[in-house]
């Protein structure tokens, strides 16, 4: 008898199993079904315009402080800058209390990067790294110009707008759009941006070390050098660039570095130039000739010599 009841239990579970699987795989093909009907019935809601972009700010109207904005400043000063900087600036703020270095005082220390509004105003964009000071990047423009002329009220004597800071602001016209440059700005500008074909561009940058290509008088090939240096340094140490190795390569060997002058370091003594080559420079594959034996080494340092002497 309870066998039977065994079986009978192990197949009404089979069934609701089955059942379940069934059920399962209806309601994934109704719900696809569906999909299938509403999206070649139905189309797509509208999403609405699009948004406009932020319109840039003018910063050179800013350049003065106004009430409006010193008000404005103090309170972003307050919610921003105080809990270090303090109610009045002097560094002494609640969370002042071990930070290292500590906040700066604006009434008696001197600003790293300046005290003139715009100095201030990059300092609050950038932060300044290796302190607490964050960046305020995320806060409108108008913000951190207002936040910068209430820092400004607490400095002693602050001083003006360096004049290449204020060079550097884009002129922003009334719609919020960078001002059309006057008419030879334009000029200057659309030849500055002139592209050519990068074949030309290729060539015009082979040229300019047309130059120290050609062999120095008086100097001949030596065979140490040749065996060993002259595949990338060339044979007077004039690099070996040819035109497809400027793009897409990021490897170039180009006035052979040390051997045209640019490194006279490690050719001060013949012993500084035994140890560079014997020993190998990290990040430069090829430059490790422990190998070498003493008469090569003197060799090279005698060659390379004459080529220094020669340019």
């Amino acid at each position: 008898m309870s066998k039977i009841k065994e079986k009978l239990n192990l197949l009404l579970y089979i069934f609701v199993l089955a059942v379940a699987i069934v059920l399962v795989l209806r309601a994934f093909f109704i719900g696809y079904e569906m999909g299938e009907f509403e999206g070649k019935y139905y189309p797509p809601e509208e999403q609405g315009p699009p948004e406009e972009e932020a319109k840039q700010v003018n910063l050179r109207a800013l350049l003065e402080p106004t009430d409006e904005l010193l008000k404005e400043g103090k309170q972003l000063f307050q919610l921003n800058c105080a809990s270090c900087h303090g109610q009045d600036g002097k560094g002494n703020g609640p969370k002042s209390a071990g930070l290292n270095p500590p906040p700066r005082n604006f009434q008696a220390e001197k600003f790293k990067y300046g005290a003139s509004v715009l100095e201030i105003y990059n300092t609050l964009t950038n932060g300044v790294q290796g302190t607490s000071m964050p960046a305020f990047d995320l806060l409108p423009e108008q913000d951190r110009m207002a936040m910068s002329h209430y820092v400004r009220t607490f400095v002693p004597d602050p001083p003006d707008n360096p004049p290449e800071l204020v060079a550097e602001l884009p002129e922003i016209d009334e719609t919020g759009e960078a001002a059309a440059p006057a008419e030879g700005e334009a000029e200057d500008t659309a030849e500055a941006q002139k592209t050519i074909p990068l074949d030309s561009a290729k060539q015009e940058y082979l040229a300019q070390f047309a130059s120290i290509r050609k062999a120095p008088a008086g100097i001949d090939k030596n065979e140490t050098f040749e065996k060993y240096c002259a595949s990338c340094h060339g044979s007077y140490g004039e690099g070996r660039l040819k035109p497809e190795q400027v793009v897409p390569s990021s490897v170039i060997y180009l006035d052979a570095g040390v051997l045209a002058g640019k490194d006279g370091g490690k050719f001060e003594s013949r012993e500084t130039f035994t140890r560079f080559i014997t020993k190998g420079t990290p990040g430069l594959p090829g430059h490790n000739f422990g190998f070498l034996t003493e008469e090569e080494l003197n060799e090279l340092y005698d060659y390379i010599q004459q080529l220094l002497e020669a340019r």
